[in-house]
């Protein structure tokens, strides 16, 4: 029976540090929203994440200095 007592101790103890954790950060939290509303700050949501296009685009065989398109062997032989 004592080591069911010691037990409940303990945990009353741990839910009583625990609540008083959480009034601090509640405080702190409150704290940093007013300091947003003094400076007129409201952080914007961060666009979701896009997939990045690796793709080439169709421009992959284009020779940049003079503009032939290089996939068709026979269109630089002219």
């Amino acid at each position: 029976m004592a080591l069911g007592m010691t037990t409940i101790k303990i945990q009353r103890a741990r839910i009583a540090y625990l609540m008083a954790e959480n009034c601090r950060l509640r405080r702190e939290l409150e704290k940093y929203r007013r300091a947003c509303d003094v400076f007129d700050y409201h952080p914007t949501p961060e666009p979701p994440p896009q997939e990045r296009d690796y793709g080439l685009g169709g421009q992959e065989w284009v020779d940049p200095v003079s503009g032939i398109d290089s996939w068709d062997s026979k269109q630089g032989a002219d």
